[in-house]
């Protein structure tokens, strides 16, 4: 069967094989779970891992509830670390609010996934009460840590770097989840870990102090003896330049570089996809 045109109105990025490999273990994961929850917080926890993002939440639809009210929302749970503290404010609002949400689960639009936007325009969403007093997580505080294991409490507003770096590191965490997972299974006993947000730090709170890897304070000095344990040397910038050589033969692939299963677009490795005149 051939499919001439997309049903997509936007073009669909094509999955990787590590992409495939995530779904496949979610799936694993979820196939695993035993009793009537669909969904505990572990398996939560790996479908965030698949779709990067603060918090990922599991409900439960009551359809012999209250439409009109705020009790066909059930068994609610997530797994994450939200952006601001959710303090009992909030959750008063939203059980009071809920009946603003754009999404219900008895309508057409349930029967394929939707985002918020997709039943929403920016300007309807920000007029309702349920942005107002819910949705806008800004006006929360980020909890700055600093050198020593101190913390400094800071606005939102002024932490949209650290939040940027955070979201980084977080999705760093979950590559090498994936890639400690493939050693387990291939029974090696290495693991690869983050180091400190501190570590080897030129800007920001650290910016002028010395760490290693798991934060610990040091001397410049002793940083500058030991720098060789943790970070790549010239005699490793050297190897790696060695191994890295450019291949340009149609055809032919790098040595350092795994050879794809097929091509662009389904062409074969020699496919002249440019062509100099």
């Amino acid at each position: 069967m051939a499919i001439r045109h997309s049903s997509y109105l936007r073009r669909v990025a094509r999955l990787s094989e590590s992409d495939y490999r995530g779904i496949l273990e979610f799936v694993h994961a979820a196939g695993e779970v035993d009793g009537t929850d669909p969904f505990p917080e572990h398996v939560l926890a790996r479908l965030r891992e698949l779709v990067p993002c603060d918090t990922v939440s599991y409900v439960d639809f009551d359809p012999h509830c209250n439409r009109e009210g705020h009790t066909w929302r059930t068994g609610v749970r997530f797994a994450g670390e939200p952006r601001a503290p959710v303090t009992p404010a909030i959750c008063e609002a939203h059980a009071q609010l809920i009946y603003q949400y754009p999404y219900r689960p008895w309508s057409p639009e349930a029967r394929r996934a939707l985002r918020w936007s997709d039943l929403l325009s920016r300007r309807e969403w920000h007029a309702l009460d349920l942005y107002w007093e819910v949705g806008r997580a800004l006006e929360g505080e980020y909890e700055l840590r600093l050198p020593g294991g101190q913390a400094e409490r800071i606005p939102l507003r002024r932490a949209m770097n650290a939040i940027l770096r955070d979201a980084f590191a977080q999705d760093c965490a979950r590559g090498l989840a994936r890639w400690n997972r493939e050693l387990a299974s291939r029974g090696l006993e290495q693991r690869l870990a983050l180091p400190h947000v501190g570590f080897n730090r030129k800007v920001g709170a650290y910016a002028g102090q010395s760490c290693d890897p798991s934060g610990n304070v040091m001397p410049p000095e002793e940083f500058a003896q030991r720098r060789g344990e943790w970070l790549p040397t010239e005699q490793d910038r050297a190897r790696n330049a060695e191994l890295m050589q450019p291949v340009y033969e149609p055809g032919k692939v790098a040595g350092w570089i795994a050879p794809p299963a097929k091509g662009i677009n389904g062409q074969s490795l020699d496919f002249e996809y440019v062509i100099l005149s």
